[in-house]
């Protein structure tokens, strides 16, 4: 196997840093919150409407932030293409850039059709682990994102914005609501939701109204985050999981390159 192999794993670690940076940097930046829940009567329906609104300390995320995720991306996606030169490297003559030289970002079937043409062992092991990570749409989801967020950040950088939440809970009652208990509404988002000042968050049917923490005892509970904008593949996905699931896929394909003595 050729020289230079250690580069794979440098690049991982540098990707790191990135996201340990990114995470340093982000570490209390929505305390306090930004965005504070207001509601109002739907005069129509007699519904509670609950809005968020952004408070006067809120910050805009910095541009730097998008950089930063736009760097370990890159560090990620192109640690693939290196160990799989590294791996191939005796079945690919020639060390120009061409077809077959990049990590194979392949839909199953032509997977399947480039694994039964190979002929050496090295490049039928590497279509093998790349074939079970399934580097496709509808396969591995985070592998198949990161290749798309790379070809997005070759042209422009990512946008980064404020407060996606992950849940929310929110406390009303009815008149009556000290004799009956109150109610608890909550909300679980399974997809990063992008709020926008005035945002409607929720509705309850007419006869409740909002209650106080002095009255329940307790808070309102609201998680807020950062995300990638609606403009790129991610769509509203949060910047710090993704990067770490990018992290884990990447690093695990590597640790499969070792294992079948394909990098060091």
């Amino acid at each position: 196997m050729p020289e230079g192999q250690p580069s794979v794993w440098l690049k991982i670690e540098r990707a790191k840093e990135h996201i340990n940076d990114l995470e340093a940097r982000t570490h209390g930046f929505f305390e306090p919150a930004p965005y504070d829940l207001v509601s109002e009567r739907d005069s129509e329906t007699e519904e509670i409407v609950f809005r968020f609104q952004r408070l006067p300390h809120a910050k805009d995320i910095p541009p730097l932030w998008g950089c930063i995720a736009a760097d370990a991306i890159q560090n990620l996606r192109s640690t693939l293409d290196i160990l799989w030169r590294r791996a191939t490297v005796t079945s690919t003559k020639g060390s120009g850039r061409r077809r077959g030289m990049y990590f194979p970002f392949l839909g199953p079937d032509i997977l399947k059709a480039r694994l039964k043409r190979a002929k050496e062992p090295a490049l039928k092991a590497a279509l093998n682990i790349a074939s079970t990570f399934k580097p496709y749409k509808g396969g591995n989801y985070y592998l198949w994102l990161l290749n798309e967020m790379s070809r997005i950040d070759k042209h422009e950088i990512p946008v980064l914005v404020i407060a996606a939440f992950r849940r929310g809970h929110i406390f009303a009652g009815t008149r009556n609501w000290r004799e009956r208990g109150f109610v608890k509404h909550g909300m679980e988002v399974m997809q990063f939701s992008l709020i926008e000042d005035g945002q409607e968050f929720a509705r309850l049917p007419g006869g409740y109204r909002r209650l106080t923490q002095d009255e329940t005892g307790k808070k309102d509970e609201f998680t807020f985050t950062i995300a990638f904008d609606e403009g790129g593949p991610a769509k509203g996905e949060a910047v710090l999981p993704t990067l770490h699931e990018f992290l884990s896929v990447t690093n695990a394909i590597a640790e499969a390159f070792r294992r079948d003595d394909l990098i060091t």
